[in-house]
């Protein structure tokens, strides 16, 4: 069966990439739709299921992505998920994959997501060390490498977001707050400059919808924006969501950093960098308020 890129329907694809996987199309039906087709560029996520309970992702990626960029997130979620194959820290592996439609069939993975955990924990702690834990395990697996902090592009973006908000094309809440932490975040990044940091692999959006959690395995999933660079990102990003979310559930004021007893639970399972590191320092409050940025509206 030939699947055109522009107009693939789950059950198609599913018929074209089954066999690749070594497995029968006819024995599955689709039985869950966590992204529904048709959204964003024609992306979804869809369950099948087979006999004897067994099931598998499907994954379609945005139409719009350039292939190159799909078969290099392929290319590293097959190395990590070799890597991170054993163990607590875990990634879905990829059974079959086509670049023509951007669409690929993973292993389904058992568990709670991690955002929904916490909405029912009394005690985020244990949950937050496990979170660091599979990052820092993540990141080991990436070519581990020396690097340096170069704020140029932050710095460059901070000043977009300033100008989005400034000239109302993005509205915010608190705009006044908003800008005033983002002038502070300005002018603290150039003291970052040159500073050592670890290179290796970067999740990219490490929030805590992306983490399943099943008795003592963590999986990390979607790296749809996976990529090398300083592993501080991800650090940072997934400190401020979190500090986002204990805003939403009212156990802190808006826009504030992960309150300490937190930062200490993630550093005691997240063990590359310390919570000290004058990168994450800077970055956190930074990726905090491009978590405001992403629920604002355009006006």
């Amino acid at each position: 069966m030939t699947v055109t890129a522009d107009t693939p329907t789950p059950e198609a694809l599913w018929q074209q990439l089954a066999p690749r996987a070594g497995l029968t199309p006819e024995a599955f039906a689709r039985d869950a739709t966590w992204v529904p087709p048709g959204t964003r560029a024609g992306t979804f996520v869809v369950r099948f299921a087979g006999p004897d309970s067994l099931y598998y992702v499907l994954k379609r990626y945005s139409s719009l992505m350039e292939p190159e960029r799909f078969e290099r997130i392929m290319a590293t979620v097959a190395a990590a998920a070799s890597r991170l194959d054993a163990g607590p820290s875990r990634i879905p592996k990829v059974l079959a994959h086509d670049v023509a439609t951007r669409a690929a069939i993973m292993e389904w993975v058992p568990g709670t997501e991690l955002y929904l955990q916490m909405e029912e924990a009394e005690d985020h702690g244990p949950l937050l060390t496990q979170a660091g834990a599979w990052l820092a395990d993540f990141h080991r697996a990436g070519d581990f490498k020396a690097g340096r902090f170069w704020p140029k592009p932050h710095i460059e973006r901070q000043r977009e977001q300033r100008t989005q908000v400034t000239d109302g094309e993005v509205a915010v809440c608190e705009s006044e707050n908003f800008l005033a932490g983002l002038d502070a975040t300005l002018a603290a990044l150039p003291s970052c400059r040159g500073h050592e940091t670890p290179i290796s692999w970067q999740h990219g959006d490490p929030n805590l919808h992306n983490f399943m959690v099943s008795v003592d395995t963590v999986w990390g999933l979607d790296l749809t924006r996976v990529a090398r660079g300083p592993i501080a990102n991800d650090v940072a990003h997934f400190l401020a969501f979190y500090g986002a979310v204990m805003s939403d559930q009212g156990r802190q004021k808006p826009g504030k950093p992960a309150p300490r007893p937190a930062l200490a639970a993630f550093f005691k399972g997240y063990n590359v960098l310390k919570e000290e590191d004058p990168v994450v320092r800077v970055l956190e409050p930074r990726a905090a308020r491009e978590n405001d940025e992403a629920a604002a509206f355009q006006v």
